[in-house]
Order: C-alpha cells, then structure tokens, then sequence
C-alpha cells in the first residue's frame, strides 16, 4: 500500500510487492488471492516490461502452478505452454526456475494421465535440476523419481499413454 500511494498502482515495483504477496498467498493455501494478486502483478509487467519479459515468464509459471492447485488443468497447461519457452530462451535450459517449471508441468500431465508428457517433461526437469543444481540436490533426486515412476506407470499400461 505505502509504495502504491508512493508511485501509482501501475509502477513495477508495485507489481514486485503484488507478486511476493502472491507467493505468500499460495502458499498459505489462499489460491484465489493468490491468483488475483499474480493477474494484477502480470499486467503491470506485461504494460511495463513487454510480453517477453523475465517478471512476466516467473508469474506466468507462479500463476500457472496456482492455477493448478485450483483444479484448472486446462488453465495451467496454457500458463506453463507460454512460460516455459520464455524463461527458458531468457535463463537458459539448466536454470533451477526453469527446471522448478519443468516438474510442476510435469505433475500436471501426469495426473491428467498424459503419462508420455509427464515422462518426457520430468526427464527435462531432471535433466535441468542436475546441471543446475547437481545430482544430490532434492529437486534433482524428486524429479527423477517421478519420471521413473512415470515411466513404471507407462509400461504397465501399454504404448497408448
């Protein structure tokens, strides 16, 4: 509130603020507000920045991994379909956010049973994780559990997933 009355409601760093309290927001649960605060934050960005910015590849996957949480699949396949090209092409492939992004999309595909998805988007998340962060670090080991169990998952149904 203070650096909104201090610069307007469209300034960046008030989008900034907006972002944080969204990430605070989902992760307390509140989806909803959190989802509103990411909107807001995004269209600042998006006047601000431009549609290829790095503030607006981050809340598109922040957004998208809410939107998800909400139970808008179809919602957060399109959100993660516009981040991940962007916060790849602007962090590069090993980067953690950009492998982070890589997983959630992946968890996504995978409860939708698009299982040749999740297995494909959980070995880049892997893949990502391990150059970025190394082959101990717990995102690195999560994602290359859940691809292989993915790939289990896949052969007990047979090549149609």
């Amino acid at each position: 509130e203070l650096r909104e009355a201090a610069h307007g409601r469209a300034h960046p760093a008030v989008a900034a603020d907006l972002a944080a309290l969204a990430a605070v927001a989902d992760g307390r649960g509140r989806f909803d507000e959190a989802a509103a605060l990411y909107r807001r934050a995004l269209a600042i960005f998006g006047r601000v920045f431009g549609p290829r910015s790095l503030e607006r590849g981050l809340n598109l996957a922040g957004l998208a991994a809410v939107e998800q949480q909400r139970g808008r699949a179809a919602r957060a396949r399109q959100l993660y379909e516009q981040a991940l090209p962007l916060l790849s092409a602007l962090l590069g492939r090993v980067h953690p956010d950009v492998a982070l992004t890589l997983n959630n999309f992946a968890v996504l595909e995978r409860d939708a049973g698009r299982l040749a998805r999740a297995e494909a988007l959980f070995r880049r998340a892997e893949a990502s994780f391990r150059r970025g962060v190394g082959d101990r670090h717990p995102h690195t080991r999560l994602a290359a559990q859940n691809r292989r169990a993915v790939a289990v998952a896949r052969a007990s149904t047979g090549p149609q997933r």
